[in-house]
């Protein structure tokens, strides 16, 4: 008998809250409000209002909108802590039920949570079979490099100084993954 099929929410393709996307409301001792807005081709495709209240080091982020014709408002703390270089702080998100530091937030069920507070929900590399994943994984080298140079070409420089530029040495080490990606089939599939 065969497997059921199952459809799980993908983490890919659900709406996230970011802490980079909020990092200039979060400035101490101050009270902010605004919209987040998602688009696709253009189109709005959802909104929340927010507001954010920060104290020195710490506040939450207040949401407010509608899913499935049903009002949320809840809050959702936001602490920092310093980085490692010890010149800055970063941000996070504590999620509401798992009490976890995060900095994305999921919408599924209509909650912005952290993911481990949803059960059945999957990226959308983890759907694909075992077997293919060697096939997908030289098919996104081969395109690495072209992706890479998309834009660049103009202003490209391989030294700067006598020196090999950052960029140029990730251009060589994606041409080297190109190479290894290009090797006989056959090896691609052994099993150990």
């Amino acid at each position: 008998m065969a497997y059921p099929r199952i459809f799980p929410t993908l983490y890919d393709e659900v709406l996230t809250l970011d802490t980079k996307s909020y990092k200039v409301y979060l400035k101490p001792n101050q009270l902010s409000t605004g919209v987040s807005r998602w688009t696709r081709n253009g189109e709005v495709t959802a909104r929340i209002g927010f507001t954010i209240h920060m104290e020195a080091t710490s506040g939450y982020l207040e949401l407010d909108y509608t899913f499935n014709e049903k009002p949320l408002k809840y809050r959702v703390p936001i602490v920092s802590k310093p980085n490692n270089l010890g010149i800055g702080l970063i941000w996070y998100f504590v999620c509401p039920v798992t009490k976890k530091h995060c900095r994305k937030l999921y919408l599924v069920g209509g909650y912005f949570l952290h993911r481990e507070a949803f059960t059945g929900c999957m990226y959308k590399k983890q759907t694909k079979s075992k077997s293919s994943r060697p096939f997908t994984k030289m098919l996104d080298q081969l395109f690495a490099k072209s992706d890479f140079m998309e834009g660049r070409e103009k202003y490209f420089k391989t030294h700067y100084q006598g020196k090999p530029t950052k960029n140029y040495l990730k251009f060589l080490k994606l041409q080297e993954k190109e190479r290894q990606a290009m090797r006989p089939a056959g090896e691609l599939f052994k099993r150990s």
